[in-house]
């Protein structure tokens, strides 16, 4: 399924995409129109922080899973007021196919010589979403899948249900993927 048969099954309803982000090959596209380029994402990442101005410390200390997530929320939710007038009603329905790989192999070489509790935390791919629910006030229902490859209509999918059922109003949707020499991440932005 491609990006625009996604589209077309998630807002079949009365369901809109306000924003929708895409990460690859070190550029950042929202709705389509390039934002930000860079030679690498970690310098991708630095020029998304020093251009946005937000004041968020705690983003240098992140993994770059979690760096990928903050840059495109702060652009999907850039027209939303905080806090969300129901924070309870605010989904986030993730997916990847490598999990935390990049940081569990960094963590194992640290096992070596002393376990870093820094990197530990990030052995979870699902910490991505508690970064962007602490940063965004999001505390809804959350789901971290992984699979084989991006799976739309399985994204889809699940979050029709979570419209259906009256269990959000509105979601973040992600496949999000960090891995050393290959990053992607296509974000939306759902609301009922």
């Amino acid at each position: 399924m491609n990006r625009e048969e996604f589209i077309a099954l998630v807002t079949h309803e009365k369901n809109s995409i306000a924003h929708a982000v895409a990460i690859k090959d070190n550029c950042l596209f929202l709705d389509e129109k390039l934002q930000l380029q860079s030679d690498s994402t970690k310098d991708l990442c630095s020029l998304f922080y020093q251009q946005s101005g937000i004041q968020y410390p705690k983003f240098h200390k992140m993994d770059m899973l979690c760096k990928l997530g903050i840059m495109a929320s702060e652009f999907v939710l850039m027209d939303e007021t905080k806090p969300f007038n129901d924070p309870y009603k605010v989904a986030m329905v993730f997916q990847n196919s490598s999990g935390s790989l990049q940081n569990d192999i960094q963590y194992q070489e640290t096992l070596k010589a002393h376990a870093s509790p820094a990197l530990f935390v990030y052995t979870l791919p699902n910490i991505v979403m508690g970064e962007i629910a602490i940063r965004h006030g999001i505390k809804g229902e959350n789901t971290f899948f992984i699979s084989d490859g991006i799976k739309r209509e399985e994204l889809a999918t699940y979050c029709n249900v979570l419209f259906k059922d009256d269990v959000a109003n509105a979601i973040l949707c992600a496949y999000i993927d960090f891995e050393e020499t290959n990053q992607m991440v296509e974000m939306y932005w759902i609301r009922k």
